[in-house]
């Protein structure tokens, strides 16, 4: 199992399912750490398109990596990435940023640097730790003390996107349903159809289907899981 005095909870699943506001709200009533990785891909995915980085340019990316890595930093308390000494975080919910890290995210080399980055957070962690993504039960952490697979059906994402759009940056304008459901549909299939690291459920993995259940009754349900599975032992 994981080499760390806290425990590890992996919770993966597609965009929209609830990963994020429902993993923070469990990690705040069990004073964990939580980790939104997808915001790792997003920062890098924001800071290449601001330069103008071509994604397809691999000579050009691994050089920007290695900067990337070498100024950036992650208040895990404050959930924000810092790069160059400046909060990218509220740059990071766009549809577009959200473009750009499926499609860097499925490059190989750059997942493969980004591995040891990811793991090395469990170490900062006390209590326990809970890290949601795409691949973190079956590649960042397959040895982590349980597995989740949060999803939910693809109307109720696109739903709750919107939401999250319209609460975030009110004074913007936002994308129909109707093209939240297809760039969502879109991203799916790119991240489970990639060759690095495709999102799947892990054999392993607790299944929490979120379609029906309120914020509150999903943070309850995620919580009994991990009281029952982890803290009981």
């Amino acid at each position: 199992m994981v080499k760390s005095g806290a425990w590890v909870v992996a919770v993966d699943g597609p965009a929209g399912s609830g990963k994020s506001s429902i993993c923070a709200e469990v990690c705040r009533e069990l004073d964990w750490v939580y980790v939104n990785t997808g915001l790792l891909y997003r920062a890098i995915g924001y800071v290449i398109m601001a330069r103008g980085i071509d994604a397809n340019d691999q000579q050009a990316l691994a050089l920007f990596l290695e900067e990337f890595i070498a100024e950036f930093s992650w208040d895990l308390q404050a959930k924000k990435i810092y790069w160059q000494g400046s909060d990218l975080s509220p740059e990071l919910s766009s549809v577009a940023v959200g473009n750009q890290a499926s499609a860097i995210a499925k490059i190989g080399f750059l997942r493969e640097r980004l591995l040891p980055l990811q793991r090395e957070l469990a170490f900062k962690a006390v209590n326990g730790i809970l890290l949601d993504g795409r691949d973190i039960s079956t590649v960042v952490f397959p040895d982590a003390h349980l597995k989740i697979f949060m999803t939910a059906s693809l109307a109720v994402r696109a739903e709750r996107r919107l939401l999250q759009l319209q609460r975030e940056k009110p004074r913007e304008q936002h994308p129909s349903l109707a093209a939240l459901i297809a760039n969502m549909e879109a991203r799916d299939k790119q991240d489970s159809q990639r060759g690095a690291a495709p999102l799947a459920k892990a054999a392993d993995a607790v299944e929490l289907d979120t379609s029906s259940l309120s914020f509150v009754q999903a943070v309850a349900a995620l919580k009994k899981l991990i009281e029952s599975r982890v803290l009981k032992n």
